[in-house]
């Protein structure tokens, strides 16, 4: 494969190549998922590859044979991998008559994947392929957040960060014609290319022409004014939904025209229309025109506990400020709402996420008793980590030197390397059982036993080591 130097081979040769670690992780975690995931994308950096590389090119005969062999070994782990989840591969390739020349078993494959990926009791967030092939330099950025608070305290509360986003969203005003900005232009441009409703501008359009015009915003619930302010901020399309209202995966595509669309202040639907850009459920429309109009049955309310927030990018030269915004509205939103916030980014080569809170599991508690006076005889103490050194020879073990508070330093050993790396827990404050008898480990004496917090999340053991204040001193005893 030495001819095989575009990035779009490259891509695919290196997903290829990564097959065998896959089924490995798949088989140790128990995680046929793993396998689903990895066929999709196979599917997509394929998709991709075949799109911009001539297969058959005559004149230059030993790259084709190069190209051709990179589209059977990519049939060759495409074939393995279904077999692996009991899928049958189609035997018979024949050609169709999209000016793509795509393969009937082509097709067959994408829709069995897509089956796959689509009915395995994951809630999803999917961009589906009639919106690349309109958009294929696109990024959609997406913020899932669980367990946060969006009731209104304080109404005035982000009126601070929202004026600030309309002063700094002034400096994008560099033409006197507001159409012919390019923030403005480039989404003009982009909807363009599908049926819109007429009259229908992004959302970033509406918001900059708004503060163009000397209006305001108003604050709404803390959510929309955050989203809000980055928006005008990074002069970027933000919105966000409410996932406990989503009925199955959530998909950007075209319309098919039948979809339920109910607007805010309205009674009546009016259905998208037929190969309209919009974000869709399986109960209707979302949000109409790409990000022109959403409905009223998702948005978020000062009830929304887990909300999907997203930001859009069209313009590849603007990647650095797409990712700053990102970055920038999921810590503000945890910051100011709690919870978590979790940035997944789509693009043509990674086109579906999970979306649903993950599934968290504990240990059931003891239903024996201790009585108090044997409980009493564990001697836990806070210790101050001095030294964390991984322990040769062993995957799992780190050794920890420790102050006590007694003036000598404690040894103990502990598995979470694979939890930790050693450098980022010198210096923490953590707490221990100190008066367990010593335990030989690799050949060292393990005084004592840190505390740890140990749950499952989606079937993946996890681990936090215990972890308090640094104003408690080295020694202090825990009752």
């Amino acid at each position: 494969y030495s001819l095989l130097t575009s990035p779009k081979e490259v891509d695919l040769l290196k997903h290829i190549s990564s097959f065998p670690d896959v089924v490995a992780d798949a088989a140790i975690s128990r995680a046929p998922n793993l396998i689903c995931n990895y066929v999709q994308k196979l599917a997509a950096y394929f998709h991709s590859f075949y799109g911009s590389c001539k297969v058959n090119d005559k004149e230059n005969p030993e790259l084709s044979a190069e190209r051709l062999a990179l589209v059977e070994a990519t049939r060759i782990t495409l074939k393995n991998a279904l077999y692996l989840l009991g899928v049958s591969a189609p035997e018979k390739m024949e050609k169709s008559e999209t000016k793509k020349e795509e393969t009937v078993a082509e097709k067959k494959e994408e829709v069995v994947m897509k089956e796959i990926n689509l009915n395995d009791g994951h809630q999803r967030f999917v961009v589906e392929d009639d919106f690349w092939q309109l958009f294929p330099d696109a990024k959609i950025g997406i913020i899932v957040c669980n367990g946060i608070d969006n009731h209104i305290k304080d109404q005035d509360k982000f009126l601070p960060m929202i004026q600030a986003g309309e002063q700094e969203c002034t400096k994008y005003f560099v033409n006197a014609e507001f159409s012919k900005n390019p923030v403005v232009a480039v989404w003009r441009d982009a909807f363009s290319k599908f049926k819109t409703k007429k009259g229908a501008r992004s959302s970033i359009e509406a918001l900059l022409k708004r503060i163009n015009n000397g209006n305001h915003l108003n604050t709404i619930n803390p959510l929309v004014d955050i989203y809000n302010s980055i928006s005008l901020k990074y002069a970027l399309p933000c919105g966000g939904e409410d996932i406990d209202k989503f009925v199955g995966n959530i998909r950007l595509t075209k319309a098919d025209g039948t979809e339920e669309f109910i607007t805010y202040g309205s009674d009546e639907s009016e259905s998208p229309n037929a190969g309209e850009i919009c974000y869709k459920d399986d109960q209707g429309a979302i949000c109409r025109c790409w990000n022109w109009r959403e409905g009223v049955r998702t948005i978020l309310t000062e009830d929304t506990t887990n909300a999907f927030m997203i930001i859009e990018l069209v313009d590849p030269s603007r990647e650095e400020d797409f990712n700053a915004a990102l970055k920038q509205l999921a810590g503000l939103i945890t910051e100011n709402l709690g919870g978590t916030a979790e940035i997944k980014i789509l693009d043509i080569n990674n086109p579906a996420e999970i979306i649903e809170a993950p599934k968290i599991e504990i240990e059931p508690l003891f239903t024996e008793e201790v009585d108090f006076d044997t409980f009493s005889k564990s001697d836990f103490r806070v210790v101050k980590v001095k030294e964390c050194t991984a322990v040769p020879k062993s995957k799992k073990l780190l050794k920890f030197v420790l102050d006590d508070g007694s003036g000598t330093d404690r040894i103990i050993l502990s598995g979470i390397h694979e939890y930790y790396e050693p450098e980022e827990l010198v210096g923490k404050t953590c707490v221990a059982i100190v008066n367990l008898p010593p335990r030989k480990m690799m050949g060292i004496d393990s005084c004592g036993m840190l505390i740890s917090a140990v749950h499952n999340v989606d079937g993946q053991e996890k681990l936090n080591l215990l972890m308090v204040d640094s104003s408690i001193p080295a020694g202090a005893k825990l009752y």
